[in-house]
């Protein structure tokens, strides 16, 4: 039990002792007014947005950027502090109600979520350079809206087995497509961990082999005259609008840099030559049998071939850029070269 205390005693008698001098009361609400008058004005949204645009990451820019300015078009002149959550809330629905309406669109809740997120970005900015205090933030005090549940679902094995047999009697490769579709059902059944260590040996592998080239794919648009013209040419040649399209674009940016350069030959054997001349690799081959410096090289070959020194030169550096075609093509040359010897040879044992 506890003893009560003596009634002399100081917490007795309070702050009546005269020699016990209190400590008047201060009024904690004049310091909150006298520290709000201290600090400067907010500065205003058009003012301020711009300065976090520069602070923050690029990608943190383009998600943003649309709404700051948004943000600043409506609040442009007024201070951070001044807007209530019922104004955000309000730009929020008028977000929701001009947003662009796509096939996927889900009401504008994304978009007024990523809203919310890309005004709490100044507002915390503000906070921590100490433009406003936390209470001063009606950002926070507006909750994002709650996402919808997902439409996602998984491919009913019946419509699977419509989709293999379509991809694999219809389309330009069907082995492929089909080998690519098989692949991305064997991937998307994978668990997270095994998808995570598959993307790793991918990469891995992509970046130990330097000779493996993948597709990808570009959206452009070509005029209708172009494009009928390249489906016209792409069925004369038995070849695929996108083969086609492909092989123009490369050989046209060699011969851009290598004026004077054509190619000739069938699709499957395209090489590069001087116009009016032989193909490169005939002018590599021959310049491989002589002796002596590059200089004297090219002017043997002028005066035995009767090629100008400067043609001579633009194959040279065409090869220099092209090794592995020139080379490709010499070997080929080669091989038919003794395949012809020895089927000669041949000929006069059997006849010998």
């Amino acid at each position: 039990m506890r003893r009560a205390k003596p009634r002399g005693s100081l917490d007795a008698l309070g702050t009546n002792d005269s020699r016990v001098s209190a400590a008047p009361h201060r009024d904690r609400s004049a310091d909150v007014l006298t520290d709000a008058t201290a600090r400067p004005p907010a500065p205003t949204f058009a003012e301020y947005v711009p300065v976090v645009a520069r602070t923050v990451s690029d990608s943190s820019r383009r998600a943003y950027s649309c709404y700051w300015k948004k943000v600043a078009a409506r609040w442009g002149e007024l201070r951070l502090d001044e807007p209530s959550p019922s104004d955000v809330k309000q730009l929020g629905e008028y977000i929701r109600g001009n947003v662009v309406v796509r096939r996927n669109a889900r009401g504008g809740g994304s978009a007024v979520e990523n809203f919310i997120t890309a005004l709490r970005c100044p507002y915390n900015q503000a906070i921590a350079e100490g433009h406003i205090i936390e209470a001063d933030n009606p950002a926070r005090k507006v909750s994002k809206p709650n996402r919808p549940p997902s439409t996602r679902h998984a491919v009913p094995d019946a419509r699977l087995a419509e989709t293999n047999q379509i991809t694999a009697a219809t389309g330009n490769d069907p082995a492929l497509d089909t080998l690519l579709l098989r692949l991305y059902i064997v991937i998307s059944r994978l668990p997270a961990v095994e998808k995570k260590q598959l993307h790793y040996t991918c990469a891995t592998l992509g970046s130990r082999i330097g000779e493996v080239s993948m597709a990808t794919s570009t959206s452009f648009r070509i005029s209708d005259v172009a494009r009928r013209r390249l489906a016209a040419r792409a069925a004369t040649e038995g070849v695929s609008a996108t083969a086609l399209l492909d092989r123009l674009i490369v050989e046209g940016v060699d011969q851009l840099d290598h004026p004077g350069i054509v190619f000739r030959g069938p699709a499957h054997d395209r090489r590069a030559g001087l116009v009016a001349g032989p193909d490169v690799w005939e002018v590599i081959a021959r310049l491989q049998e002589l002796r002596g410096s590059e200089e004297h090289r090219i002017a043997v070959l002028a005066a035995e071939s009767e090629l100008h020194p400067r043609l001579i030169r633009l194959a040279v550096d065409y090869a220099a850029e092209h090794p592995d075609d020139v080379r490709r093509c010499i070997e080929k040359n080669r091989a038919l070269v003794d395949r012809s010897r020895r089927a000669s040879r041949q000929r006069e044992a059997l006849l010998a």
